[in-house]
């Protein structure tokens, strides 16, 4: 369902423009009523809420994110372990939940407390998922000299332009 935006001379009541507005692109949304949940997160485990903020940046629209132990930590700056422990805290307090693909997890941000899409689509939260992979995880690279050597995160860019 696409929202119709309207700019009407308010003296005469004429439409002077009209458009689509497309659906919401760049924004992450916090249910009020937890807001206090995520400051007595920060308050408890400031690196978990580092962790927390981490996954919401890089959600997709659905609050998933398929991603590994070792690229969080590679881009956190931060040991497994550390990571490791961050995690099982949010799990514990309802802020995420996972499961597993191949070596990667996949992480649900908790939709009753971040959405990054219209509310009423908050039950398809796990059908979808961004990837994030680190460089030195693209170990699978083609090597052959009969192919052409990609960069994943490179295909990945230019899928989202």
């Amino acid at each position: 369902m696409s929202l119709e935006r309207q700019v009407i001379d308010t003296a005469t009541g004429e439409v002077k423009s009209r458009g689509y507005l497309g659906e919401n692109q760049n924004f992450v949304m916090l249910f009020r009523n937890e807001i206090s949940s995520i400051v007595n997160l920060q308050k408890e485990d400031a690196k978990a809420g580092v962790l927390f903020m981490f996954l919401l940046e890089h959600m997709d629209r659905e609050n998933a994110l398929i991603v590994s132990i070792e690229t969080i930590s590679e881009l956190l700056e931060w040991s497994r372990p550390t990571v490791c422990r961050k995690i099982k805290f949010l799990k514990e307090k309802n802020f995420i939940t996972t499961a597993r693909t191949g070596n990667s997890s996949i992480y649900f941000v908790n939709a009753n407390i971040a959405w990054s899409t219209y509310g009423n689509k908050k039950e398809y939260a796990k059908f979808k998922a961004s990837v994030l992979i680190s460089k030195s995880e693209q170990e699978y690279r083609i090597k052959s000299t009969k192919f052409k050597q990609i960069d994943l995160l490179d295909v990945l860019e230019e899928e989202e332009n």
